[in-house]
């Protein structure tokens, strides 16, 4: 990253900052377990960011990771508990 979008970016940081939003690193992502995932899609429902999908053509669950804001609602969603936080 070069030093301006550095800058760029702290600028911005501050910016929300003064809002009275709270900004925290991401030090966690989302795991799952592709082995025991049964594909029903109960996750999609509640992506936003729509990082996880199902594929038009296979059915098959698909995982964005770069999609991901780790808002942790899929967790919650799983029925089969294969999507796990990790730090």
């Amino acid at each position: 990253m070069a030093n301006g979008e550095e800058e760029k970016i702290m600028a911005g940081i501050d910016f929300i900052r003064a809002q009275g939003v709270s900004v925290e690193p991401v030090s966690k992502e989302i795991t799952l377990n592709e082995e025991e995932c049964i594909h029903c899609g109960a996750c999609t429902a509640v992506c936003r960011s729509r990082a996880l999908s199902l594929d038009p053509v296979s059915a098959e669950l698909r995982f964005d990771r770069d999609q991901c804001i780790v808002c942790e609602l899929c967790v919650r969603a799983c029925p089969m508990r294969v999507i796990k936080v990790s730090f």
